[in-house]
């Protein structure tokens, strides 16, 4: 009797749990809580959760200024973990995979502004969180990702990596799922500032979404 009692309620301990992310995940709030990161308009068009894999699709992250196109379109994110993993105080992530991104950077004519400016400045304030959770992550792999750079006067600047991958990171302390998607886009934004020698608004690593110490660090 006390091991169904017990497995009874592990059970519901596993329901409650599986509710709580599917409220947490759910693709209104989690534009909700992007935009208010970000500090410009996000919309995920669908989250879906299952045991071992969490799924975004149609991810837009608007350019502060409406009369510009969006900052980044993601089509497909998938994060792979056990549930449960995400109610720890270290979220161990086997996986994260990016695919068919757009990121796009709209200069003005003297280049000394863009569109990201705003974005990455909301990005690198400090959170009210006072959290100790963090996040691992094992591989972050971007599928398919297309930079473009357009600047008044001058014809579009376009490439597309077929592969970007990346091992072991770790985020630093706070909200989780904000801290996943500061890794997401200062990887891509740190890619294509190098691979097309740009000039991006990156603050200091050491104050930014990674933990300074780790010796994970792919700034370092």
């Amino acid at each position: 009797m006390k091991r169904l009692l017990f497995i009874l309620g592990a059970a519901v301990i596993l329901f409650v749990a599986a509710l709580g992310l599917a409220y947490i995940f759910s693709a209104t709030l989690l534009s909700r809580s992007l935009s208010k990161q970000l500090g410009t308009r996000v919309t995920v068009g669908q989250a879906v959760f299952g045991w071992n894999t969490l799924s975004f699709r149609n991810i837009v992250v608007a350019s502060p200024k409406a009369s510009m196109p969006p900052a980044l379109t993601i089509s497909r994110a998938y994060l792979t973990a056990p549930l449960p993993n995400y109610l720890k105080s270290i979220t161990y992530i086997d996986k994260v995979e990016i695919n068919d991104t757009v990121l796009t950077v709209v200069f003005n004519p003297l280049k000394t502004s863009n569109n990201w400016d705003k974005i990455t400045k909301n990005m690198s304030k400090e959170s009210d969180s006072k959290s100790h959770k963090y996040a691992l992550i094992s591989l972050l792999e971007f599928n398919r990702l297309t930079i473009r750079v357009l600047i008044p006067g001058l014809p579009p600047q376009e490439t597309v990596i077929p592969q970007l991958t990346f091992k072991n990171i770790k985020s630093s302390e706070g909200d989780v799922a904000k801290k996943i998607s500061q890794i997401i886009i200062y990887q891509m934004l740190f890619n294509a500032k190098n691979l097309l020698n740009i000039p991006l608004p990156l603050i200091d690593p050491s104050k930014g979404p990674f933990d300074p110490l780790s010796p994970f660090n792919p700034f370092k």
